[in-house]
């Protein structure tokens, strides 16, 4: 264990040869070619940042068990389709995927499926190691530029930050609109978990918050506990609205009795106001997602201009925070074994 007296001190006195022992950052190629930065923490997370997808985050692993939501497509496939079933043919999961910042939900107005920033390659691509007191951290960031010839001009300015003995990670975006023309700019990030992290003995906890379906699934009665899986190839989706807050942040939490883990999702409410939740119980797919958005996914604030969207003139930004953290609580069931199902 490194916590007692944090890498960045086993560095400093001599006890490890080399920063990456404990701080370590290689880059592979994935299944066609594209990047993928690994990044690995002593007493922290192990997760894989995909240039090719936008700078969203792959597989991510806490002590030893996946966190994240895998699908069915081959791991580290980096050219996706923009297309409106673009999404659908190849969307690999992971643990961040970034929708927008031309459109999010169902494919309107030429654009597709959650939008096509999952299948921009980023550019200015950087990897640098930093110190806090005792601790060593990696930030890896980049530039991702949503650009038409005679339309839209938006870039996002992305950093991911950790650090070791802290299971947790950072995403910081700025979002700014380097066109001539006010646009919108809707955002959502789709933070996917899968098993064995969650299993049906997982709790969601939203905070206050006034929940709303967009239909009613029999297979999913309650949002804020996961079903068993079901043989339906069904989908349900959630809006948990808390309201008008002057919180700066606002957080949801997944527990995971079976390996006595929560993980906490935290994000800046100014820029992202709107939290909705995505259930996948069918068998063979099974995935859990907390989406902070600042962006309608359905419901009458979708027929609103620009799909409910925000605009931002030019020269403007959005600055976005989610921070994903996971710590160890006392309710592990059966030796941190999933349950049966």
């Amino acid at each position: 264990m490194t916590g007692a007296s944090g890498a960045g001190r086993l560095l400093r006195e001599g006890f490890v040869a080399s920063a990456d022992v404990v701080a370590s950052v290689s880059q592979r190629q994935g299944v066609d070619g594209g990047r993928i930065v690994d990044v690995r923490l002593a007493g922290g997370l192990m997760f894989e940042v995909l240039p090719e997808r936008g700078l969203d985050l792959g597989a991510l692993w806490w002590s030893g068990y996946p966190v994240s939501y895998r699908s069915p497509q081959p791991p580290g496939r980096s050219q996706v389709s923009t297309r409106e079933d673009g999404w659908l043919t190849a969307w690999g999961g992971g643990m961040l995927t970034t929708c927008g910042v031309d459109n999010i939900g169902p494919a309107r107005d030429g654009y597709g499926l959650h939008g096509s920033h999952h299948a921009i390659p980023a550019e200015d691509l950087q990897i640098r190691r930093v110190t806090r007191g005792d601790h060593l951290g990696v930030v890896v960031s980049g530039t991702v530029r949503n650009v038409e010839v005679f339309g839209r001009r938006v870039t996002l300015r992305r950093e991911i930050e950790a650090w070791t003995d802290t299971p947790s990670v950072e995403i910081r975006d700025r979002i700014t609109n380097d066109g001539v023309a006010t646009v919108a700019v809707p955002v959502l990030y789709h933070v996917n978990f899968g098993s064995p992290f969650i299993s049906p003995t997982s709790r969601i906890e939203v905070g206050p918050a006034t929940t709303i379906a967009r239909e009613v699934r029999a297979e999913v009665p309650d949002p804020h506990e996961l079903p068993y899986p079901t043989t339906e190839m069904m989908e349900a989706v959630f809006e948990h609205r808390a309201g008008e807050s002057p919180a700066r942040e606002r957080s949801a939490a997944v527990h995971s009795p079976a390996l006595g883990a929560v993980a906490r999702l935290t994000w800046t409410t100014a820029s992202l106001p709107r939290l909705f939740q995505w259930v996948w119980p069918t068998r063979g797919g099974w995935a859990l997602g907390l989406e902070p958005a600042n962006s309608p996914l359905f419901g009458p604030d979708r027929d609103a201009p620009h799909a409910g969207a925000p605009l931002l003139e030019p020269g403007a930004d959005i600055i976005t925070r989610v921070t994903l953290s996971i710590d160890r609580t006392s309710d592990a069931l059966g030796g941190a074994r999933p349950p049966s199902v």
